[in-house]
């Protein structure tokens, strides 16, 4: 059985819409799907309408950035209540944060010459959680780069030129807040996270105390090395193991629903953190 816990739609930086993800899963015969796009769940009600009557269990899902000073660090919220108020009033701040963000990045680009407008990206986006790929986009679309990697390498990565960094809440914030959504919380990708051994179990220790549940393991942001070792770190730390596609649609072409790594399917036992939390 094909599951992923980790999916992306336009709503946030994917390219699909909630029900053609729906209509991939099915073709991919995908039996369990979460929908967690980025601060934000206005995709969701969508998302589990086109699943009704179908084969697919669809997860209500979110993926919150937060402050982190090295590598990044996000983590996901599964089976959470998508409409609670405390929810929502945390992605509005994220929203707004968002948009002041994305003015402050497109008059930096614009004092290095690109005259790109805010309708060039919006354009580029029909959910709320507007971010650097649709300024990418839209500076392809205007021939001020070649490609959304050229704009992400000269322009809007961490360091680069026109980079402005996000305003966040931290972890443990984004934690409580997900727990009181009755979300099964998940660390993702925890590589991205740029930090010693030794670090990285005593951050998930103290993350554990604030709600945290389980580790995404099975990802492809993961190595087959990197798999087997935070497996054994979710183990050692009590623990449940997660994984995900973390798909994008055409944005990462090379990601499918159920798979991670190099086209490996993502074990059903990962499902476990669902029935257990």
């Amino acid at each position: 059985m094909k599951v992923d816990l980790h999916t992306h739609s336009t709503f946030s930086d994917g390219t699909v819409t909630p029900e053609k993800l729906v209509k991939i899963a099915l073709r991919e015969r995908v039996k369990v799907l979460a929908l967690c796009d980025h601060d934000t769940t206005d995709g969701i009600e969508s998302f589990m309408n086109a699943s009704v009557n179908t084969e697919l269990r669809a997860v209500a899902g979110v993926e919150l950035s937060v402050s982190w000073n090295i590598g990044t660090c996000h983590i996901v919220g599964l089976n959470l209540d998508w409409k609670n108020d405390e929810l929502q009033s945390v992605l509005h701040e994220y929203r707004d944060g968002r948009d002041r963000r994305n003015l402050q990045i497109i008059e930096n680009l614009r004092k290095l010459g690109i005259p790109i407008e805010v309708d060039d990206i919006l354009k580029n986006g029909i959910g709320e959680a507007i971010g650097r790929p649709h300024i990418a986009k839209a500076m392809v679309q205007i021939n001020a780069v070649r490609s959304v990697d050229e704009a992400f390498d000269h322009y809007l990565k961490k360091g680069a030129k026109a980079y402005v960094p996000r305003e966040l809440h931290d972890p443990m914030t984004a934690l409580i807040t997900l727990k009181k959504a009755h979300a099964v919380t998940v660390l993702a990708h925890p590589v991205h996270l740029k930090i010693t051994d030794d670090q990285l179990k005593m951050f998930i220790n103290q993350l554990k105390t604030f709600g945290l549940d389980a580790i995404e393991v099975f990802t492809p942001h993961h190595s087959d090395e990197q798999v087997m070792y935070y497996y054994q770190i979710a183990k050692d730390t009590g623990l449940g193991v997660s994984g995900g596609s973390d798909y994008h649609g055409k944005f990462k072409p090379e990601r499918k629903l159920g798979m991670y790594g190099k086209l490996k399917p993502i074990p059903e036992t990962v499902l476990d953190i669902l029935r257990n939390g």
